[in-house]
Parts: C-alpha cells; sequence; structure tokens
C-alpha cells in the first residue's frame, strides 16, 4: 500500500517544476524512483540456460550464399575484420527495397512468431502488415483496427547452422532516434503505438519488451513495432479476454528479461507467481510515453496524466490495451490536441 501511494505522489510531485517548464527528463528517474523503496528485489537475473537462449546469433558463414540465392544482395561489412553480427542489412535484387535481415535461432520465440505473421501475410491482402486492415484476418479484431508490425517479406531456413534469416523491410529509425518533433508529428505517433499494443493483445499477444527502440518510424511517420524475441502468443479457442482472470493462468508469466521492468518484478515473491503478461506491456507504454517526451524534446506536463493509469503499481489497476486506447482519445480532447483523421497511418 505505502509503494503503491509512493508512486501516485512521486507522479503528481513531477507536475509542480514540470510547469515552470522543466524537460520531462527528470519525469523518468523520478517517476521509477518509487519502484525501489523498502525492500524491492533487484533486477531480474537470467538463468545461464535463458542467457544461452538469449545470446545473440553472428550470421552464418554462408549467409550470402543463402541470400543470393533468393534474390537479395547483402551489403558489405562496416569492417572486414568483425563478425557480421545477428543484424544484416541487403537489397532486393528485383527492384531494389532496402531490407533488414535479422538471424534468429530455429523455434525460438522470434522466429515462431515472425514465421506466425508471415503466414497469416501469405493468406491475401487484409493481413497483418504495415498499412494494411487486418479486421478480416483475425476474428479478435475490432472492425477497422491496423496493425503496425514491420513488414515480413521472406523467411529463409538454414539446417546447418540450424538458423532462420528473417528479411524484413528496412523500416526506419526508432522513437529515441528521431530528435525533436512538432506536436502533430509527436502524438500521431504516439497514437499509433498505443493502436499497436491494443491490435497485438487483441490477436492474443504480448510483446513484453515495449520501449521506444522497438518501434520504429519511416519518413512517413508511419509506426511498426519490432523485435518479438521475449513475446508470447496466448492461443485461445475464444475470443481473446480484455482481462485477466485472477484465478486463470492463460496470461500469466514469470518474470522475464524486459527493458522496462514493472514494480511487480520487485516484489519479494516476484520469482514464486506469475504475472498478467498484457499488464506488463501496459506498464512498458506508460515508460514508452514519458521517455519519447524526452527524447523528442516535447515538454507537456499534462503528458504524466496520460502516463499515470498505465504505470499504476498494481498491475490490475493498469487499463486493458483497448481501454488504453480510449483513455488516449479523450484525454486528447480534454487537453485540446486535434488528431489525424481514421485514415491510413
Amino acid at each position: 500500500m505505502v509503494v503503491a501511494h509512493a508512486c501516485t505522489l512521486g507522479i503528481y510531485f513531477l507536475l509542480g517544476p514540470l510547469r515552470t517548464g522543466y524537460i520531462p527528463g527528470l519525469l523518468i528517474s523520478l517517476l521509477a524512483a518509487p519502484f525501489f523503496i523498502g525492500n524491492a528485489r533487484p533486477v531480474y537475473i537470467l538463468t545461464f540456460s535463458e542467457r544461452l537462449r538469449m545470446k545473440l546469433l553472428d550470421a552464418p558463414d554462408n549467409v550470402e550464399c543463402l541470400l543470393e540465392s533468393n534474390g537479395y544482395v547483402l551489403w558489405p561489412p562496416e569492417e572486414d575484420n568483425r563478425p557480421r553480427g545477428h543484424v544484416l542489412y541487403a537489397t532486393k535484387r528485383s527492384d531494389g527495397t532496402s531490407l533488414v535481415v535479422k538471424c534468429t535461432r530455429k523455434g525460438d520465440s522470434e522466429s515462431r512468431m515472425m514465421t506466425y505473421f508471415y503466414y497469416l501475410r501469405r493468406q491475401g491482402t487484409n493481413l497483418p502488415i504495415t498499412g494494411k486492415y487486418i479486421a478480416c484476418c483475425h476474428p479478435c479484431l475490432p472492425q477497422g483496427s491496423k496493425n503496425c508490425f514491420a513488414d515480413i517479406m521472406d523467411i529463409i531456413e538454414d539446417a546447418k547452422s540450424n538458423t532462420i534469416l528473417l528479411v524484413l523491410k528496412h523500416w526506419g529509425r526508432s522513437l529515441a532516434e528521431l530528435g525533436r518533433l512538432s506536436p502533430p508529428d509527436f502524438f500521431h505517433i504516439l497514437r499509433q503505438c498505443f493502436k499497436a499494443v491494443s491490435v497485438l493483445h487483441a490477436m492474443g499477444i504480448a510483446h513484453l519488451d515495449i520501449s521506444c527502440y522497438n518501434f520504429l518510424c519511416n519518413s512517413k511517420k508511419q509506426v511498426a513495432i519490432i523485435d518479438f524475441e521475449a513475446s508470447r502468443y496466448f492461443n485461445e479457442s475464444e475470443t481473446v479476454r480484455s482481462k485477466c482472470h485472477p484465478q486463470l493462468n492463460s496470461h500469466s508469466i514469470y518474470p522475464c528479461r524486459t527493458t522496462e521492468i514493472p514494480p511487480e518484478f520487485r516484489a519479494e515473491d516476484a520469482y514464486q507467481r506469475r504475472h498478467c503478461a498484457y499488464k506488463l506491456d501496459i506498464f512498458a507504454l506508460g515508460v514508452l510515453v514519458l521517455r519519447f517526451a524526452k527524447s523528442s524534446g516535447f515538454d507537456c506536463p499534462r503528458l504524466v496524466l496520460l502516463a499515470e493509469p498505465l504505470v499504476a503499481c498494481d498491475p490490475m489497476r493498469r487499463p486493458t490495451a483497448g481501454e488504453a486506447l480510449i483513455w488516449f482519445h479523450k484525454w486528447c480532447e480534454r487537453v485540446g490536441v486535434v488528431l489525424p483523421g481514421c485514415g491510413l497511418d
């Protein structure tokens, strides 16, 4: 209870100095401070097997031949003596499209998730690819919903190294790298982030690593979400529930590696119980609002109130993704933010 009140007070404590013109950079550190009060546990430590699974892959030795045989031309490495790493850049030979190639292990979370997206994409046009309507591709999605996934163009398997090459459209820079933005652009991008999380949850997917570095933005200010290494797909026969039932474990997980560590992961008994995966995404989305405000130079004290319900210390007090999107629109109306129309984002 004390920690819960401290979280709330921490937010309101910031309103005074922010009104005087301070950059919301202070907001991040102070907002996170209550999470360390008392006997809070340290950052989640990975087991040896988890560290082994999460170790980033270097590209297989035959990666250039694999890509060439599938119609792609690999860009030369920046330094000849260094390994290529797990993220490569290439060009589609037929039309010159710029691509990103990510090396993943066969069977890991990201390769399974991207294979699923790729399968859906090949079923028709109304599928989860950036800028397309996806209401027809999944029964759990509200009519008119749109997705923000980076376009998966191809999947290439190398049986010799047990590696999967994910060929993605080169989307753009991360939100953390965009620099200063105008208010219309800032809120246009932020709305797409809220929509993306809502779409993922409607499909039964928890991303589990929402951050400014895992949202990309192109020159048209269209947003795409990437990096599904930690994601979970909850395959349910019924329509995806809007909330985690306290007596069911269908959406719950044990503490995992994540960029934005929620307060429930720091509790004494955090590793003896399971936590709602969707609420972890909501917390991270709230932190994203504040970090994105800082990196884009958008000094708006009222953004604290936008993020407040999303970063509630009690996970069950946080809204669902759908409720968070509604709250975003209501907040914009209250403060006089004019959002673009409901056309393609």
